[in-house]
């Protein structure tokens, strides 16, 4: 028969002795007894969307994408506004600059500035440098994994804006915290889920 046959040219030792030490046609026999479980079982590797709302969510990461020391006028008004809490209602956790640039923010009087916020302790503030790290300079430098984001909400800015009102952060925040499974976008002509 054709299966005896099979047998004969793939499985005989004598012939080829680098096959896998499975049993004749052992595969196929296990794919047609195959019975799909009844109930699913959670594990480690099934896949698992974000909960649809975070309605216990209080605060948020602003991560702000920088590359030119003299490009920063706006983006340090824009942080000296956020570092005040009472001004965002303890709405800002941390304030992350990922500094893309070539330049050296030593560069310019408002990059100083930037430096002094990050090597202040009592402010939520910080800088990482992708290029250092070995990154290409990308605009997706911004969602790497890699600089440890703690908040579950995380507002995404470049340096030079456009910078929304609180208002206006506060309500996509509290759009977000109840469709917490999809990215909110706000542009002047678009308010998208």
């Amino acid at each position: 028969t054709v299966k005896k046959e099979m047998n004969d040219i793939f499985f005989d030792d004598s012939k080829n002795s680098t096959l896998a030490d499975l049993p004749p046609f052992g595969i196929i026999e296990t794919l047609e007894s195959y019975q799909p479980k009844k109930i699913l079982e959670v594990s480690e590797w099934d896949c698992v969307l974000p909960p649809p709302t975070e309605c216990n969510e209080t605060q948020l990461t602003a991560v702000f994408l920088g590359y030119r020391p003299d490009r920063l006028e706006n983006f340090c008004n824009q942080v000296r506004r956020m570092l005040i809490p009472e001004f965002w209602s303890g709405m800002i956790k941390e304030i992350l600059l990922v500094w893309n640039g070539d330049h050296s923010l030593t560069q310019s009087k408002k990059g100083m500035k930037v430096l002094n916020w990050a090597a202040d302790p009592s402010k939520p503030f910080r800088i990482v440098y992708p290029l250092q790290e070995g990154f290409a300079n990308d605009l997706m430098n911004r969602y790497h994994p890699r600089w440890n984001i703690t908040t579950k909400a995380v507002l995404f800015y470049d340096d030079d804006g456009p910078f929304y009102s609180i208002p206006a952060v506060t309500s996509a925040f509290e759009y977000w915290k109840r469709n917490s499974n999809a990215q909110i976008g706000a542009m002047a002509r678009l308010f998208d889920l």
